[in-house]
């Protein structure tokens, strides 16, 4: 993963707290896909954009955990996932606090190289990151 791009981040909205966060390429794109917290779970919005872009994938019924349906699959031929977790945006004061914590869905934390490059692209986007 270049350390140096700038990630397209995907489904930000007014929502003010914790989101949860994809961080994954896409042909080696970086991309961080958004869903608030608690309402969404990381495997939906993994599928989500997958299918929304046409990306194909196949499903995998995650090791110890209690989701009740087979999932996509951390990595296919053109997307990797990198991380997962929370970060905390606040959109209507472009404030940035963090990203920590993993998926339970998935037992995958967040990538610490994904995660400056959010914060460098927060950052050119007149964010102020904490």
């Amino acid at each position: 993963m270049a350390d140096d791009s700038l990630v397209e981040i995907v489904n930000l909205s007014d929502h003010k707290g914790t989101y949860k966060a994809v961080q994954l390429l896409v042909d080696e794109k970086p991309f961080l896909v958004l869903g608030p917290s608690p309402r969404s779970f990381h495997y939906r919005l993994l599928e989500s954009f997958l299918q929304e872009r046409g990306i194909s994938f196949i499903t995998i019924q995650p090791p110890g955990t209690k989701i009740p349906c087979n999932v996509p699959a951390l990595e296919g031929e053109h997307y990797k996932v990198v991380g997962m977790g929370d970060i905390y945006l606040y959109p209507q004061e472009k404030l940035y606090t963090g990203m920590s914590g993993e998926s339970q869905d998935y037992r995958v934390g967040i990538d610490p190289t994904h995660r400056s490059q959010v914060k460098r692209t927060l950052l050119a986007q007149g964010w102020t990151c904490m």
